[in-house]
This record gives C-alpha cells, sequence and structure tokens, in this order.
C-alpha cells in the first residue's frame, strides 16, 4: 500500500478471516530459481502463493517477474496467478479491485481455482456486508468442494464456513464445521485453527468453556508456531471470564497485548484491549478504564466493527456514569442505542441472507436428489415394461407385484422429496422459492381481474430470544409461530417462512380490509399465545406489513409495498398492522 493510502473501511474486516484461509492454504514451497521458465512456472506459482500472507512483498516480487512469462502460462496456471493477484490486493484493503479482478473465477473450469476464488469473495463480500453475495459464494464452495479430494482445500472451506456460520450466530453449525476442519487434515495449523473456531462457537453457544480444551488450543496453536492464533484463544476466554473474574482477564491481556501490538493485528487487539477497559472499570480502575475505551472506539470506528464500537459506547457510558458526568453518560448511551440499531439491523440482513444462501443450497440438493430418484424411476417402470412382457408368456403374479410394491415405494420416495424441494426444513412451511413461484402463477392470471394481498411480517425483537435462550428455543419459536398462523388462514392461502425470522402470507381473493383484520387475527394469536418452555413463557409479538394489488400484477411490486409497510411498524413500536399507502413511500 502507498504510503497514505488508507484501505477500504470494511477491508479491515477481511483480514481476520483472510489469515485463517491463509494459513490453510499454503502450498509446497519450492526453492527461487531463476530464469522463470516452463516447469518452474509452476514452482514460483506455489512459492508465491504460500508467501502471499507470511511474506507478502516476496509474493508481489515473484509475480512480477512471473508476469513476463504469462505469455507460458497454461489455462490453470492463468487462474491461479488471478487468484494470489486478487488475495495481495485483499490484505491491502483494496477490496474493490481484488473483487474485479477475483469473479471471473466464479466460472473456472478448474475446480480447485474455483473452490479458492468462491472462498476469498465470500470474505471480501463479508467484509463489504454484501451478506447475500458472501453466503451465496461460501454455500458455492460447499457445493464444489464434494468434487476435490484435497484434503487441505476441504478444510480451507469448513474454515470459512465456520467462521461465517459464527458470524450469522448459527453456533451449532459452525461448531460442527470446525470439527470437521481437523477431521479433514492433520497438519497442526487445521488442528490449531479448529481447536480455535470450536472454542469460540461453544463459548458463544453457552457462555461458558473448559479450560483443559482452553489450554489445549493455546498448546496446539503454540505447536503450529501461530503466536496470533494462540492469543486469539485468550481473547475468546475474556468474554466469559471478565464476569467473574476480571482480575485474571487484566493479567491476561496485560500479558498478551505487547506480542500483539507487535503484530499488529487491528481486530484482535482492538478486542483485547476492550477486556482490558472492562476488566479496569469492574476493578474500580476510572482512569484506566476510560482512556482504553475511548481508545477501542475510536479503533472500532476505524475498522468498521459495529459489534464492538456498541460495546465501548456502552462500557464508556456506565464509566461516565459512575464517574458522576451524567451528561456526557447520557450522550454514551444515546449513541449506544443509535450503534445498537444499526448492528441490530445489520445482523437482520446477515440472518436473512445466510437463511435465504442455506435455503437455496437444500433446495438444490434436495432437486438434485429429487433428480437421481426420478432417474431410477423411469429406469425401473422400463425394467417394469419388460417384466410385464415376460408375464404375458410366462405368467407370475408375485413378479408383478413386486415391481408394482417398488414402483409404489419409488413413487412415494418421489412424493418425500418434492415435499423437501418446496418445504423449510424447520416450520415446513413454504419456503422462499416455491412460494414466489406460486404467487407469481396467481398474480400473472390474466383471466379476469382478482384482488389480491400479501401479508410480510416478522418477529419483534428475535435476536434477543436467541441471545437469552439460546438458538434451540429460537427454533422451537419459529415453529410455534408457523402453527399459529397455520391454523388461523384459510385452506387456498399460502403461507412461508422467507427466512431467519421474516415470514410472508399470500391472501388470494382478499382485499385490504378482510387482509388487514386477517392480520389483526394472526398478530392477536402470537401475542396471546406465549410459548412455553419448562417453566418459562416467552412473550412473543409481531409486526404486519400488508400490501394489496389487482392481478395481473408484479410479485416483486407487491412485496416491495409489503415491505414498507413492515418497515412503518417499526416506526410505530411494534407489535402492529399497517397496510400500505402510496403516501408510505412518498409516491
Amino acid at each position: 500500500m502507498a504510503p497514505g493510502q488508507k484501505p477500504e473501511p470494511a477491508g479491515y474486516q477481511c483480514l481476520a478471516a483472510l489469515l485463517l484461509l491463509a494459513l490453510l492454504l499454503l502450498p509446497f514451497s519450492s526453492v527461487f530459481a531463476e530464469p522463470i521458465a516452463g516447469e518452474q512456472i509452476q514452482q514460483q506459482l506455489d512459492l508465491a502463493e504460500s508467501q502471499r500472507t507470511s511474506a507478502p512483498d516476496n509474493a508481489r516480487a515473484i509475480l512480477k517477474q512471473l508476469q513476463q512469462s504469462s505469455d507460458s502460462f497454461s489455462p490453470a496456471q492463468q487462474h491461479q496467478f488471478i487468484y494470489i493477484q486478487a488475495y495481495l490486493l485483499a490484505i491491502q484493503g483494496k477490496l474493490s479491485e481484488a473483487i474485479s479482478l477475483l469473479e471471473p473465477l466464479r466460472q473456472s473450469p478448474f475446480t480447485a481455482s474455483r473452490i479458492k476464488g468462491h472462498l476469498l469473495l465470500a470474505n471480501m463480500y463479508e467484509a463489504r456486508k454484501d451478506y447475500t453475495t458472501a453466503y451465496e459464494s461460501l454455500y458455492q464452495a460447499l457445493k464444489d468442494i464434494a468434487k476435490v479430494a484435497d484434503q487441505e482445500l476441504h478444510a480451507a472451506v469448513y474454515t470459512v464456513a465456520a467462521q461465517l456460520h459464527i458470524s450469522a450466530g448459527v453456533y451449532k453449525q459452525a461448531k460442527d464445521f470446525a470439527l470437521n476442519i481437523a477431521q479433514a487434515s492433520a497438519s497442526p495449523r487445521s488442528q490449531c485453527i479448529s481447536q480455535i473456531l470450536v472454542l469460540s462457537a461453544e463459548i458463544k453457544l453457552h457462555k461458558q468453556y473448559a479450560r483443559s480444551e482452553a489450554r489445549e488450543a493455546e498448546q496446539r496453536c503454540l505447536d503450529a508456531g501461530e503466536p496470533l492464533m494462540q492469543y486469539t484463544t485468550t481473547v475468546y476466554t475474556a468474554e466469559v471470564d471478565i464476569v467473574d473474574n476480571p482480575a485474571l482477564v487484566k493479567a491476561n491481556m496485560l500479558e498478551i497485548l505487547p506480542a500483539l501490538e507487535a503484530i499488529g493485528f487491528p481486530f484482535t487487539l482492538a478486542s483485547a484491549r476492550y477486556y482490558l477497559a472492562q476488566a479496569h472499570f469492574k476493578l474500580g480502575e476510572i482512569s484506566e478504564a476510560m482512556a482504553l475505551a475511548q481508545q477501542v472506539h475510536q479503533q472500532a470506528s476505524q475498522i468498521g466493527d459495529s459489534r464492538l464500537e456498541n460495546q465501548s459506547l456502552l462500557l464508556l457510558a456506565e464509566i461516565r456514569e459512575q464517574n458522576g458526568q451524567s451528561g456526557r453518560a447520557m450522550d454514551n448511551y444515546k449513541a449506544h442505542i443509535r450503534a445498537l440499531n444499526r448492528f441490530m439491523d445489520e445482523f437482520k440482513q446477515r440472518s436473512i441472507a445466510f437463511y435465504l444462501a442455506q435455503a437455496d443450497y437444500i433446495d438444490s440438493q434436495n432437486r438434485l436428489a429429487l433428480l437421481t430418484s426420478e432417474n431410477k424411476l423411469l429406469q425401473l417402470q422400463a425394467s417394469a415394461e419388460q417384466q410385464q412382457r415376460l408375464y404375458a408368456t410366462l405368467g407370475g403374479s408375485a413378479v408383478i407385484g413386486g415391481l408394482l410394491l417398488a414402483l409404489y415405494g419409488l413413487n412415494r420416495k418421489r412424493a418425500q422429496l418434492t415435499t423437501l424441494a418446496t418445504t423449510d426444513f424447520l416450520t415446513r412451511l413454504y419456503n422462499r422459492r416455491h412460494f414466489t413461484q406460486l404467487v407469481n402463477r396467481r398474480l400473472g392470471d390474466r383471466r379476469g381481474s382478482q384482488v389480491h394481498s400479501l401479508l410480510l411480517f416478522d418477529l419483534d425483537l428475535f435476536k434477543s430470544i436467541n441471545d437469552q435462550y439460546g438458538h434451540d428455543v429460537g427454533d422451537k419459536v419459529l415453529s410455534h409461530i408457523a402453527a399459529l398462523c397455520r391454523s388461523n388462514i384459510r385452506e387456498q392461502d399460502f403461507l412461508a417462512r422467507m427466512g431467519g425470522e421474516e415470514f410472508a402470507l399470500f391472501l388470494p381473493g382478499c382485499d385490504a380490509k378482510h387482509a388487514f383484520d386477517r392480520a389483526e387475527q394472526c398478530r392477536a394469536a402470537i401475542a396471546d399465545n406465549p410459548l412455553e418452555v419448562g417453566e418459562q413463557k416467552i412473550n412473543i409479538t409481531a409486526s404486519f406489513g400488508i400490501s394489496t394489488a389487482t392481478a395481473p400484477t408484479e410479485f416483486e411490486t407487491l412485496f416491495k409495498q409489503a415491505d414498507e409497510a413492515l418497515y412503518c411498524c417499526k416506526d410505530k413500536g411494534r407489535n402492529c398492522c399497517v397496510v400500505y399507502q402510496s403516501e408510505l413511500s412518498g409516491d
């Protein structure tokens, strides 16, 4: 990076993920030799790739020399060269240039190059908060990885999957991916990264950890020669330790901060300073806590870490309130609320993008299974016809009976797979893809001009339920809502889970007044029927946006209008129903 040149704000966010990805994609190094020609081209490409994180200047120098021999590249080498170039741009924070360079690799005929490209794009788009493209890239890599035998590449895919699932708050799946890393590769680096990500997921899931597991993770990273990963373990455990043992957190952070400052990695460094500031505050060391919290807030703003920015604002408010600075404390609390709302909106966007990408992935897998089943059915039907001809010659009801039984079984399997391809795996409502197809079909009907309505609704403050009770209970809440709404609609209505905590209900032949009444009926059913989990009752509310149109019309238009009405519900305080009016959008 040139002196004085700054990376894109989101560029910093890409670095943590790229570091782990780089550690798992280290090809065997070769000795640098000149001139670069023939088989030496591949050696130097592999050397540049192995040094892209540990010695990026060396990698750039190798690429510069290789550029002179680019006419001799094979197609696979051209794609490897592009990948390394894009990676080197990404770690400089030049994400736009890196993405522009890397996008063509999505269509690479070389599976390994395509997977590496998808992983790097997933990290970069996630850093830019384009969560839809990030998760689509990840799931494309997950589809492709089944086609290659390279276990280190498998470990790399699982690493990015674990990271992005943690970011989406899907900690159980993140832990499964993290465990897969260690199963795919026995290298010290892979074992280190697997242990760290398992520990992170466990802490997020249970707000506790086993000290023996944390020590084992630290030792594995020490054995792998990865000090940053070793210190990251200490930062992760501070999230739990700060509650009951701030003195331990203070000692740990003071021990690792000099090394982290020498490494200079901004995210881990800012997190360590935040926990040290918290420890100072809990130990009554107000001036030290204040200075560090201000430093963390400034750094979090610079690197675009909305979570840490929000946490540091709350800590500053608490410190100033205890220090008698009520006016400034109030300003910090207000800023914290604004930052929290931004973080919640960001998290919602991320969650919706994740669940949509996951649904598409599951849908594609189901459709593949359905196609396989249909092919088997066709083969068996052809066989049955042959057997029928044999039966006409020889007789044999047992043969035909057996074939009919087999055909019945395959038809039943096909029906089951069709259901899987069209329904949400958790709530058993229609999934987004099938719902959209059904509604588009009704809205495109030109036989007459029938009025239809769309209800778009989501659960209020659903993230707080996940945070307080855990994702298992969150899943039960979603299934509970699906059951309540299903019991309050007509047989001809279409009900779907669109992703995350967002649902949709299409009401054919229903005008705005009756659609509002239906929405109120569902809203009241949700509010009046808390979910009982053990001895606890979890109160739930939902907000409904309603739009109405006369067919033929476009689903996208109806959806956008309902979404705008739903947004107005938030301004009204949630737990209400709003019918779209053109004034809402300023039309």
